[in-house]
């Protein structure tokens, strides 16, 4: 997004679930985000994960532009000054990031499920006493 590390601020906070695990956030930084007539500004939690995603925006900032958001239609809508703002998402491009979040959580669940079967097997041997 072109900003640089010295910029961000460092938190004292871990993330937890994003990839089934305790993430260390790399920073936050304060963006200035302007919505047509709508000027904002939302503090940005920047995580060093592998996500199909580069940006997501949550509760708080939706809220604070009194916006709705429609999963379904890819789109947020939003009261301005001269009447309703829309954030349009490309339906392709969430269909991708979807394509690839399921595909990343389908290979995380065939590594965790491995790891266990190989546990059980470990622990059998280890059990195993000759008479």
């Amino acid at each position: 997004m072109g900003y640089k590390d010295e910029e961000m601020m460092h938190p004292t906070y871990n993330i937890y679930g994003l990839n089934k695990a305790v993430t260390k956030p790399k920073g936050e930084i304060l963006l200035r985000i302007l919505l047509g007539e709508i000027d904002t500004e939302v503090t940005l939690c920047v995580v060093d994960i592998d996500s199909p995603y580069n940006m997501l925006l949550g509760r708080p900032w939706v809220h604070a532009i009194k916006a709705v958001a429609s999963t379904l239609h890819q789109c947020i809508r939003f009261p301005i000054p001269s009447g309703i703002g829309e954030i349009k998402g490309n339906v392709v491009d969430a269909k991708l990031c979807n394509e690839v979040d399921v595909k990343n959580y389908e290979g995380h669940a065939k590594k965790r499920k491995h790891r266990l079967r190989r546990a059980k097997e470990l622990k059998k041997e280890k059990n195993f006493t000759y008479t």
